[in-house]
Order: C-alpha cells, then sequence, then structure tokens
C-alpha cells in the first residue's frame, strides 16, 4: 500500500481517483493549492499532479517538487497538447497520462508502473553504492589508487596520500570517458534557436522554433499577456507574443527556461549547490547585459548566452560528483563543503571546455568557460571574456552564487581598470542587476 498526494483543482475528478485508488488500497489525499505543495510531499510515496494545477505552467511546479524531494511524479497532461507530456518527463516525471474522458481508470495502474520503477532504481542505487564501496576496499589492498596507478610509496610511507582533488578528478574523467557518467545535453531547442540565429532568420522563424517547445511558448504567451502589457489586445499565437516582447528578450527567456532543466537534481543532499549555481548564472547573464549597456550602449543575445553557460564546467562536475555520492557524503560538513567550492573552483574550466566543444560552441564560449576565472592565464583578451569576468564577480558581490572572498576581488579586478568603471558605476550596475532578477522571479517564477 502506498500513500499518494493528488494535486489538482478539479476535486470532482480527484475523488473519483481517490476511489479508484482505494479499490487496488493506496491511500490517496487531495491537495487543491500551492500553499504547502512541498510539506505535504514530505510525507507521501507518490505524487498526481495535474499540469493544470495553479496559476504556474505544470512543468514549473513538477521541477520545484524533483528538486526538492526525489519522488515518482505522474503528469496529468492536457488532452490537446501532445508536447506537454514529452516535457514532463524531460523535466523529471516518471510518467504520464492523457487526460482522456476514462483516464481516470488508467491511473492505478499507471501508477503502480512509476512506483515500481522508482523502488526498483533505488534499489539499484544501494547495490552502486555498496559495489563502489567494495571496489575501494579492493584498490586500498592492492595498494593502487582510482585511477589505476601506483600509490607514491615514498608519501605512504610518510603516512600521507595522494591529494583527493586529483583522485576524484581522475575517477570523474574515467567514469564521463567509459559512458558511466552521463554528460549534461544541451537543450535541441536551443541548438536549433542557435543555428538559426547564425542566419539572417526573421522573427517569424525564430516564433516557429520556439513553438516547438511547450514550457518557452507558455512562458513567453504568459509574459506577452502580463499586466505589463494591459493596454494592449490579448495575443494568442507565439509570433505575436515574440514581437511584442522582442527578440532579443524573447531569446533570452527560451534560454532560461530551457537551461533550467540543466540544474534540476535529484539528489537532495546537493540540491542547495544547483541551485545557488542556477540563481549565479541568471545573474551572470543579467550583469553580462547591464555591463554591455552601460558600456557600449547596446548589448547582444550572445553576451547574454556567455554569462548563462560560462560556468557549465562546475555544472557538469557537481552532476558528476552528486551521482557518485547518494548520500551526501562528501559534503557532510564544512570542511567538506569549503572543499567541494575548492574544487569546483579549481577544475572546472577545463571541463566548461570539453562541453562547449561538445555541445558544438564556438572559441569564444570556450574561452569565456576556460579564463572567466582567471584571466591571467591568458595573454589576449577579447571584450567578451573581460564582460563575463567582471559580471562573474558583481553577481558573486551581489550574494548570487558563491561569495567573494574579499570585496578586493572586484575592486582590484583588472577588468574593471579595462573598462575604467568606478565603485560608483558597479553600484548603480549592481541595482539594474538586482531589479532585472526581480523581474525575473516575477515573470518566469525563478527563484
Amino acid at each position: 500500500m502506498s500513500s499518494v498526494l493528488i494535486a489538482t483543482h478539479n476535486t470532482s475528478e480527484s475523488q473519483a481517483i481517490i476511489a479508484t485508488l482505494e479499490t487496488y488500497h493506496h491511500t490517496a489525499q487531495l491537495i487543491t493549492e500551492m500553499d504547502n505543495l512541498m510539506d505535504y510531499v514530505e510525507t507521501v510515496d507518490a505524487l498526481i499532479l495535474d499540469t493544470d494545477f495553479s496559476g504556474m505552467q505544470g512543468v514549473d511546479i513538477l521541477m520545484k517538487v524533483v528538486s526538492h524531494r526525489h519522488i515518482p511524479v505522474l503528469m496529468i497532461t492536457p488532452s490537446n497538447d501532445s508536447v506537454c507530456a514529452i516535457e514532463a518527463l524531460r523535466c523529471g516525471a516518471a510518467g504520464y497520462l492523457v487526460k482522456t474522458d476514462t483516464y481516470v481508470n488508467l491511473v492505478p495502474m499507471a501508477l503502480q508502473e512509476i512506483i515500481d520503477r522508482y523502488a526498483s532504481i533505488n534499489d539499484l542505487k544501494y547495490e552502486l553504492v555498496e559495489l563502489r564501496k567494495r571496489i575501494g576496499e579492493l584498490e586500498e589492498q592492492l595498494s593502487i589508487h582510482s585511477a589505476g596507478k601506483p600509490i607514491d610509496k615514498t608519501a605512504a610511507k610518510n603516512g600521507k596520500s595522494p591529494p583527493e582533488k586529483h583522485n576524484l578528478i581522475e575517477i570523474i574523467a574515467r567514469k564521463i570517458s567509459s559512458g558511466e557518467l552521463a554528460l549534461p545535453s544541451y537543450p535541441a531547442v536551443l541548438l536549433k534557436l542557435k543555428d538559426i540565429l547564425r542566419t539572417d532568420a526573421g522573427l517569424t522563424e525564430v516564433a516557429h522554433i520556439l513553438s516547438q517547445d511547450a514550457a518557452i511558448s507558455a512562458k513567453l504567451m504568459k509574459l506577452a499577456n502580463s499586466a505589463q502589457y494591459a493596454n494592449t489586445r490579448k495575443v494568442t499565437l507565439i509570433e505575436d507574443a515574440v514581437n511584442r516582447l522582442g527578440l532579443t528578450v524573447s531569446c533570452n527567456i527560451a534560454e532560461m527556461v530551457a537551461n533550467q532543466s540543466l540544474y534540476a537534481v535529484k539528489n537532495n543532499a546537493y540540491h542547495k549547490f544547483f541551485h545557488e549555481l542556477w540563481m549565479h548564472s541568471i545573474a551572470c547573464a543579467h550583469a553580462c547585459m547591464c555591463l554591455e549597456y552601460h558600456i557600449s550602449k547596446t548589448a547582444t543575445p550572445k553576451l547574454f548566452s556567455l554569462g548563462l553557460l560560462h560556468d557549465v564546467g562546475k555544472l557538469t562536475l557537481l552532476h558528476a560528483i552528486a551521482t557518485m555520492d547518494p548520500e551526501g557524503v562528501r559534503i557532510h560538513n564544512h570542511e567538506n563543503i569549503s572543499a567541494l567550492y575548492d574544487f569546483l573552483e579549481a577544475q572546472h574550466a577545463r571541463f566548461g571546455v570539453y562541453i562547449m566543444k561538445r555541445w558544438g560552441f564556438d572559441e569564444e564560449f570556450c574561452e569565456v568557460a576556460h579564463y572567466h576565472g582567471d584571466l591571467k592565464s591568458t595573454k589576449q583578451f577579447s571584450h567578451s571574456l573581460l564582460v563575463v569576468h567582471l559580471a562573474n564577480l558583481l553577481a558573486r558581490s551581489l550574494g548570487y552564487g558563491h561569495p567573494l572572498e574579499t570585496m578586493e576581488e572586484l575592486e582590484q579586478a583588472p577588468s574593471k581598470s579595462f573598462f575604467s568603471l568606478k565603485n560608483d558605476d558597479l553600484d548603480m550596475i549592481g541595482i539594474e542587476i538586482k531589479d532585472a532578477i526581480k523581474k525575473v522571479q516575477e515573470d518566469l517564477a525563478v527563484t
């Protein structure tokens, strides 16, 4: 018997579902409002989520749930939106049911399927954890470290072991190369958007690409019909929404919506690190735009993309570590957390370049991924690299991402000197960034 939470506004349908589930010995409870949803999620074995549960888009609620707790979610999707089901699976749903006239009768079978699959995955994770422990014991007995090379016997005699961070980076690299660890995939809709923006495509072509993603389409339509545009007629077509919002804003929104799924993690122990990195990426993207407007009175969508993706190396490493550490052992105290930040900072650059090349981005993106945190390592500075370097520091100084050790990192930054910016300039730009983030949080329900 399993306990199930049903999140929907349709109480008549939910009562029918509850009655059907009870015949299969499940206990079910109903929630019709967003308030305390996460508290309820903590107490049940599975969630049935209607895409029309609240004013937010169903996939937004879904991502909040799966980021908060790894739980099997059955999405109830509308019959007139075939893309919604695919989007739900991409964003973390364990399964879906299309809302037909008789879908209620299928709920018990679909629910049991995702619960059984969830249990099998958890059993497999446990077996993998135990296997990793056993491998570690065997490697220690055979006096070899994780990369398969002999331990430094001199260090061993002195009671020292090889630096853990080097072992970890070798383990991650080996697991990626063997296919044991999956690398994040760049959202397909953004790949299409990136390709079409390289041409002289107009608004109609861009709108057609964006319309292929249900979550992006919903966000654009919602924003175009928001109170901000209250004096204009309601739009019902994506092309009209893109026209109203403008090409740059529409593309930026599309990037944020699609990229957010990259930061979803099933390992609750690491949720705060992914959330921190996500907020930092959004802040850095907007900081790039604000800085460029201040410097040259213009800004391109590419700068927004550079800011949003500059830390993709950290994202890749975080996913790898969270997968390898399902129990959160590596971050059980402050010292370990500090070591994690140091590791990410030291190792993310080369992984960032690797991912950028794998995703098909040009040399400018690779340069930014490699040197945005370490200008001293390169002899040539592109304009974009300097903007992202300063935007990265500025975002962290404003509380978005891992804090700066001292404000001198920002005040004495070579990128700040290059653009002849004063502290008062940065203070003003900082206000603009906070306003931009606040607007994003209001418009897109990003928290």
